[in-house]
C-alpha cells in the first residue's frame, strides 16, 4: 500500500532504488560481513543493480559502514548480511546490539544523509527522477506536461508517461514545497526526501522482546524502516528461510520483495547466518540439556546389556567412594544385575560406557541370585556401615525367591572390591558384606533401600529398607527396617530382619491397610537441627483406600530411637517426628522421598516428596514438595503439604498432562558450584512420546519464595531440564546425585532410562556438574566453558584466546575449554566465609566465526592460622572503603553529576596554618567543564563524610574555574611555600583554558580564607596565573611543586 499522502493534491509516490545504472539518484548498497560462510558466493548472488562491499573482519564493522556510506550520501537502502542472534548482529570484529547502539549513536545517525531536493543547478524536472510509480487504475494525463492522477503508486511511468512497467519500489517522502521542486506537469510539487530502509540478514535478529527493542532503537537513530527476521536465515535443511518477517518504522509491514539474493543463491547456499554463542559464566547451564548430546566432555551414557528387558537404569545412585581411590563411584540397578562404575578423571571420556564390559579396573558387575522372574534391583550407597572408613553399598531385591519375601545385600567397600570384574551377592560371607532377609512371604522387602545417616547418634552410619507389602496393621500397610551400623555388623553373613530388637535396629510399622508404607525410604538429613540424622518414609496410598492422597513420615533420630524394637508411625506427635499429609485424592504423595540437602542455605537440611499423580497442569502432570527444615518443623505432629507458602517450603509443578513429575526425587548436591544444594526431579512420562524429562532446580536463599515453582520456567539461571532421547525411554524413572564422579570438585548427576533401546535394555546418563569456585588458598581446574556455548551448524567449538587484563589470579588455558586458576595470594584478605569474584574473558571459535564471554570465579575465604612477623604489617591487605566511619578515614562527596570530583587529588600542605595538613581535590567537569577544585582543611575530629558543597571557609573552600571547558582542576597539587609567608600554597591546572593553550593557577595559602576563591580574581596578592603559549598546547595537563630548585629557600 502507498506510504505517504498529500491530501490536498491526492497523490502518492514511491521511488525505486534498484536499477542497473548505479549513477542514478537513488540506489541500494549491500554490505556482507566476512565472517559468514562463503561470502564470495553471497556477493555473486545478489540481484543486479547492487553495489556490494565486504567488510574487513579485523576492523570495527560499524565504523567501516559509516565510512562506506560517506561515499554515497544519497543512499536509501542498506542490506547488512552477517551472523545474528536476538537483538544483535555481528559486523567485522564488533557487534551491534542494545549495549553497543548508544556507543555508536553518533555514527549511525549519519548513515543516511537526507535525500537532497533537486536543485536548479542540476535536475529541475521530474524526468530526472529515475522511476515514478503509479498505482492502478492507470492515471489520466491532461496533456504532455500535466499529471492528474488520484493515486501514484505501484506502476511505473518513465519520463512522465512514455510506458507503464512493473518495477521494484522503495519508499519516498515529501519535504517542503519549493520553487526549486521537480515539476509534475504544470504543478510544482514537494521536494522528494528518501525514506531509507535497512534490511538485516542475520538469524533471529528480530526475535523476542530483545529483538523488538533493538529494531526500534535502530529505527530511532536512523529514521529508516528496519526489516529483519525472527527466525533463522539461510539453508532450509538447517531450519532457515529467506524471509525478513518483522518490520519497524514507516510502512511497518514486512516486504520480502526486496530480498537482495537471487533465487539460485537462496537455493544453493548451504549455511545459515548464526554465529557461535559463548555464554557468560557463572550461569553454567543452558535452559535445556539434550541427553543425546553427552559426548564425554559434559557427561556420558551407560549402556545396559543387549538382553531383552534388562531394564538397566531402573534404579541409580551415587555409591560413595567404594574403592577408596578418592573419587566418587556410581551404581546402577538392572534386572537381576547391578553395575558399579568407578569414578575417575577420565571416566566416560569417550562419551559411552558399556556396562557389560566392566573388568574390575573400571568397575564391576554385580550378580544377583534371586528368582528368574526377579524385578530390577534397587541400589543405594549405604554410607560406612561397618565403620572402616570406606563407603559401602546396599542393594534391594524385593522379588527374591518365588514367594517375594525379599532380600537386601550390603557390600563392603575396599581398595580391592570387584577387582575380578564380577561380584556375586550369593558369596557375601560377613567379611565382604552380608544379606538381610525379609520376614514374610509377599512382603517385598528391599523394594526401597537407602542409607539412613547416623540415626542413633553412635557415630556409625545406619541403613533403612522398605517392605511395602508387609502386614503389621492390615494387608499391605507396609513396614520399614532400620539396621544399625557397627564394626561387627553382619559378620555372620546374614541378618534376619525379624531379629531386630532395638539394640541392632528396629521396625517401623505402617498405619493402615493398603498404605504401602515403605514404598520409598531415605535419610532425611538433620531436618530438625538437633545434630542427629532423621528418616523419611513414603506411603503413597495412605490412608484407608487406594484413592487417598498419600502420606510421608519423618522420624527424628536420637540415642533412644527404636529402642523397643518397634516404632509405630501412628505414634508420631511432633516430639518424635511428624506426618506430611498429601493434598488431593489420588495424588500418590510419597511416591518418592529424599533429603533435599540444604536447598535454601539456612544451615538446616530440607526434604523433598514426590506426588506423581497430582494434577497442577493437567491430569497426572505431577507435583513435588520441598519442606524446609527447622527447629520447629512438624512440632504439631502433622504437616499439611497444602500449606506450603514459600516461607516453610514450596511446590514444584509438572508441566504437561501425564508427565508424572515426582516419580523420582533426589538431592542433586551442588551442581552449579554456588555453595548451595540443588534438587533433581524425574518425570519419566514427559517429553515426546514418554521419552522422559528430569529437572534440576538450583538452590538459593530465596528459592521457592513465592510458594510455587513452575518447572516450565527453568531457564538455565534457576535450573534446567534434561531431555530424554527417544520415545518410550522413560528417562527420569530414577534420578540421583552421582557424587563427584570425575573428580573435578563439582557434584555430578545420574539419570536412569530403563526402557531405552530396541530391547528395552535400558540406559543411564551421567551429567557433569560445573564449577567456577575455589577458596583463597587453592588452585583448581575449571569446568569446560564450552558446555553451554553453542553453534547452530553443529560445528566443533574451541577456545582460541583468553584475556586476563583485569584478572587478579593466574589463568592458564588447557586447550580443551577448561582453565587452571590460581588465586595467587590476591584474596588472602577474605575472612572465613566471605566471598569475592575474579573474572577473565575467552574467545570461542567454530573455525570461522568467533564470540567472547566472561568467566566469573567465586573465591571463598578460609580460616588460615595467624602468622606472627618480627616486623608486623600495620595494615590488612584490604580496607573496605564503605566502612570508613571518621575514625578510620572519611569520604569526600562530589556535588553534581558529571563533576568528576576526585579525578585529581593531592596533599595540600598546611594551607590555613592551623598545624594540620590539608587536602586538595579537582573536579574538572564541574560548572559546565569550567572546573572546580576543593581544599579540605585537616581536622583531629573528622566526620565520616564531608559534602564538598558544604565547604564554607571554616572547613575548606572552593576554587572556581573561569570559562566553560577550561577543565580547571584537571590536575592539582601542593605548591609548597612559593611566596615565603609560612603557609603552604596550591597549584591548579586548566589545560582547556585560552583556546587549549592552557593555564595554571598558583593560589597562596591564607589563615582566613573565604568560602570560595575565583581563579579569575588572582591579582598577584592572592596568587597568579601561568599562561600557556600556543593553542592546543594544553599547558596545565599536569602540575606539581618542584621543591626549591634554585636554592633560594622558596619553593618553586
Amino acid at each position: 500500500s502507498p506510504l505517504f499522502t498529500i491530501t490536498n493534491y491526492h497523490y502518492q509516490l514511491k521511488i525505486s532504488c534498484c536499477d542497473n545504472n548505479l549513477n542514478t539518484y537513488l540506489f541500494c548498497k549491500r554490505s556482507i560481513d566476512p565472517n559468514v560462510t562463503n561470502p564470495q558466493q553471497l556477493a555473486a548472488g545478489v540481484i543486479p543493480g547492487s553495489a556490494v562491499k565486504t567488510l574487513d573482519a579485523q576492523r570495527d564493522g560499524i565504523i567501516q559502514i559509516t565510512e562506506i556510506l560517506q561515499e554515497y550520501p544519497n543512499l536509501d537502502s542498506l542490506h547488512l548480511v552477517s551472523h545474528g542472534s536476538p537483538g544483535s548482529i555481528h559486523l567485522g570484529n564488533s557487534k551491534l546490539n542494545l549495549d553497543t547502539l548508544p556507543l555508536y549513536a553518533a555514527e549511525i545517525k549519519n548513515w543516511f544523509s537526507p535525500f537532497r531536493p533537486y536543485s536548479h543547478q542540476s535536475h529541475q524536472s521530474l524526468e530526472y527522477l529515475h522511476e515514478l510509480h503509479l498505482s492502478p487504475p492507470t492515471p489520466n494525463f491532461g496533456g504532455e506536461n500535466s499529471l492528474k492522477s488520484s493515486r501514484i503508486g505501484d506502476k511505473t511511468v518513465q519520463k512522465y508517461h512514455d510506458q507503464v512497467q512493473n518495477k521494484e519500489s522503495c519508499p519516498a517522502n515529501f519535504g517542503s514545497k519549493s520553487s526549486k521542486s521537480p515539476r509534475i506537469g504544470g504543478f510544482r510539487g514537494h521536494n522528494f526526501i528518501a525514506k531509507p530502509k535497512i534490511l538485516l540478514y542475520g538469524c533471529n535478529v528480530a526475535q523476542g522482546e530483545k529483538g523488538k527493542q533493538f529494531l526500534n532503537k535502530l529505527h530511532q537513530l536512523t529514521q529508516a524502516q528496519i526489516q529483519a527476521s525472527s527466525t533463522k536465515i539461510g539453508n532450509a535443511e538447517l531450519g532457515g528461510n529467506w524471509q525478513l518477517d518483522i518490520a519497524v518504522g514507516v510502512d511497518s509491514e514486512a516486504d520480502n520483495t526486496e530480498i537482495v539474493f537471487n533465487q539460485a543463491t537462496q537455493q544453493a547456499y548451504s549455511e545459515i547466518f548464526v554465529a557461535p554463542v559463548a555464554n557468560d559464566d557463572p550461569v553454567p547451564y543452558p535452559a535445556a540439556i539434550e541427553l543425546s548430546e553427552l559426548d564425554g566432555s559434559n557427561g556420558f551414557v551407560l549402556n545396559g546389556s543387549n538382553e531383552l528387558l534388562s531394564f538397566s537404569g531402573r534404579s541409580v545412585s551415587n555409591a560413595g567412594d567404594i574403592n577408596e581411590d578418592g573419587i566418587a563411584d556410581i551404581i546402577i540397578g538392572a534386572r537381576r544385575t547391578g553395575y558399579l562404575v568407578f569414578g575417575g578423571s577420565s571416566v566416560g571420556s569417550s562419551g559411552t560406557i558399556e556396562l557389560t564390559e566392566l573388568n574390575g579396573s573400571d568397575g564391576f558387575i554385580i550378580n544377583v541370585n534371586g528368582s528368574v522372574n526377579a524385578d530390577s534391583i534397587k541400589v543405594s550407597n549405604a554410607g560406612d556401615i561397618n565403620g572402616d572408613g570406606i563407603a559401602d553399598l546396599i542393594i534391594g531385591e524385593n522379588s527374591f525367591n518365588i514367594n517375594q519375601r525379599g532380600r537386601s545385600y550390603v557390600v563392603f567397600g575396599g581398595s580391592g572390591v570387584g577387582s575380578s570384574g564380577t561380584l556375586a551377592l550369593g558369596a557375601l560371607d560377613g567379611s565382604n558384606g552380608f544379606a538381610l532377609n525379609g520376614i514374610d512371604d509377599v512382603d517385598n522387602s528391599g523394594v526401597s533401600v537407602s542409607n539412613a545417616g547416623d540415626v542413633n547418634g553412635d557415630g556409625i552410619a545406619d541403613l533403612i529398607i522398605g517392605a511395602f507389602y508387609a502386614d503389621p496393621n492390615g494387608s499391605y500397610s507396609g513396614e520399614s527396617y532400620v539396621v544399625f551400623g557397627g564394626s561387627n555388623v553382619g559378620t555372620s553373613g546374614i541378618i534376619q530382619l525379624s531379629d531386630l530388637d532395638g539394640s541392632n535396629g528396629f521396625v517401623l510399622n505402617g498405619i493402615d491397610e493398603d498404605d504401602r508404607s515403605g514404598n520409598s525410604v531415605s535419610n532425611a538429613g538433620d531436618v530438625n537441627g538437633d545434630g542427629i540424622a532423621d528418616l523419611i518414609i513414603g506411603a503413597n496410598e495412605a490412608a484407608i483406600t487406594r484413592t487417598e492422597p498419600g502420606e510421608s513420615y519423618v522420624v527424628f533420630g536420637g540415642s533412644n530411637v527404636g529402642t523397643s524394637g518397634t516404632f509405630e508411625l501412628s505414634s508420631l506427635d511432633g516430639s518424635n517426628g511428624f506426618v506430611l499429609n498429601g493434598i488431593d485424592v489420588g495424588d500418590f504423595s510419597g511416591d518418592s522421598v529424599s533429603n533435599a540437602g540444604d536447598i535454601n542455605g539456612d544451615g538446616i537440611a530440607d526434604l523433598i516428596i514426590g506426588a506423581s499423580r497430582a494434577d497442577p497442569n493437567g491430569n497426572r502432570s505431577g507435583e513435588s514438595y520441598v519442606v524446609f527444615g527447622g527447629s520447629n518443623v512438624g512440632t504439631s505432629g502433622t504437616f499439611e503439604l497444602s500449606s506450603l507458602d514459600g516461607s516453610n517450603g514450596f511446590v514444584l509443578n509438572g508441566i504437561d498432562e501425564d508427565d508424572r513429575l515426582g516419580y523420582s526425587v533426589s538431592n542433586a548436591g551442588d551442581v552449579n558450584g554456588d555453595g548451595i544444594a540443588d534438587l533433581i526431579i524425574g518425570a519419566s512420562r514427559a517429553g515426546g512420546i514418554i521419552s522422559g524429562e528430569s529437572y534440576v532446580v538450583f538452590g538459593g536463599s530465596d528459592v521457592g519464595s513465592s510458594g510455587t515453582i513452575e518447572l516450565s520456567a527453568l531457564n538455565g539461571s534457576n535450573g534446567f531440564v534434561l531431555n530424554g532421547i527417544d520415545g518410550g525411554d522413560r528417562s527420569g524413572v530414577s534420578v540421583s546425585n552421582a557424587g563427584d564422579v570425575n573428580g573435578d570438585g563439582t557434584t555430578d548427576l545420574i539419570i536412569g532410562a530403563y526402557y531405552a533401546g530396541n530391547l528395552q535394555q535400558g540406559e543411564s546418563y551421567v551429567v557433569f556438574g560445573r564449577d567456577f569456585n575455589t577458596d583463597q588458598d587453592t588452585s583448581f581446574t575449571t569446568s569446560s566453558v564450552l558446555f553451554n556455548d553453542t553453534d547452530a551448524d553443529g560445528d566443533p567449538l574451541s577456545v582460541t584466546a583468553i584475556d586476563t587484563t583485569v584478572t587478579l589470579g593466574l589463568v592458564t588455558s588447557n586447550g580443551d575449554g577448561t582453565f587452571d586458576y590460581d588465586p595467587n595470594g590476591q584474596f588472602d584478605f577474605l575472612k572465613p566465609g566471605e566471598t569475592a569474584t575474579d573474572i577473565f574473558t575467552y574467545t570461542v571459535s567454530d573455525g570461522g566465526d568467533t564470540d567472547t564471554a566472561t568467566v566469573t570465579i567465586t573465591i571463598t575465604g578460609v580460616n588460615n592460622a595467624p602468622i606472627a612477623n618480627d616486623d608486623p604489617i600495620p595494615y590488612p591487605p584490604a580496607i573496605e572503603l564503605s566502612a570508613l566511619d571518621g575514625n578510620s578515614g572519611f569520604v569526600l562527596k562530589g556535588i553534581d553529576s558529571e563533576d568528576r570530583s576526585g579525578n585529581s587529588l593531592s596533599n595540600a600542605g598546611d594551607v590555613n596554618g592551623d598545624g594540620i595538613a590539608d587536602l586538595i581535590i579537582g573536579a574538572y567537569g564541574a560548572n559546565s567543564d569550567a572546573g572546580e577544585s576543593y581544599v579540605i582543611f585537616g581536622s583531629n575530629n573528622p566526620s565520616s563524610a564531608i559534602e564538598l558543597s558544604a565547604l564554607d571557609g571554616s572547613n575548606g573552600f572552593v576554587l572556581n574555574g573561569i570559562d566553560a571547558i577550561d577543565f580547571s582542576g584537571r590536575s592539582v597539587s601542593s605548591a609548597g611555600d612559593v611566596n615565603g609567608d609560612g603557609l603552604a600554597d596550591l597549584i591548579i591546572g586548566a589545560p582547556g583554558a585560552n583556546s587549549d593553550a592552557g593555564e595554571s593557577y598558583v593560589v597562596f595559602g591564607s589563615s582566613n580564607p573565604s568560602s570560595a576563591i575565583e581563579l579569575s580574581a588572582l591579582d598577584g596578592n592572592n596568587g597568579f596565573v601561568l599562561k600557556g603559549i600556543t593553542a592546543d598546547d594544553n599547558s596545565g595537563t599536569t602540575v606539581s611543586n618542584a621543591g626549591d630548585v634554585n636554592g633560594d629557600g622558596l619553593a618553586d
